[in-house]
């Protein structure tokens, strides 16, 4: 019943497993970072449960953080750009804040 789960399992640790090795081979830098013992504990926590130490953990969450964050300011300039440039239209914030509640309202 759950054999094609097993191979799900296994193809996934394989893919994660290559992840770590092409972050390993990248060219790498030393950072130190402050954590609140909470996060720290938490971290020590997912890295116990995935079977990988904490700096592949930290590794993983600061990339997919940073990945996020550049997207977030590539889009923003990109849509400013086509603001500016009379591409795009300009909504009140009262329009906005009228729809947003609608839907809210609709969803209930």
């Amino acid at each position: 019943m759950f054999y094609w789960f097993r191979w799900v399992v296994i193809l996934l640790y394989t893919i994660d497993s290559i992840r770590y090795m092409i972050g390993v081979f990248m060219s790498t830098s030393a950072r130190t970072v402050r954590l609140h013992n909470e996060v720290s504990q938490a971290v020590d926590e997912i890295a116990q449960i995935c079977g990988r130490d904490a700096n592949f953990v930290m590794r993983e969450a600061i990339e997919e953080y940073v990945k996020h964050h550049e997207w977030v300011i590539k889009e923003t300039k990109r849509r400013l750009a086509k603001l500016e440039a009379g591409e795009a239209k300009r909504v009140p914030h009262d329009e906005v804040r009228d729809s947003i509640l609608k839907r809210i309202q609709g969803k209930s």
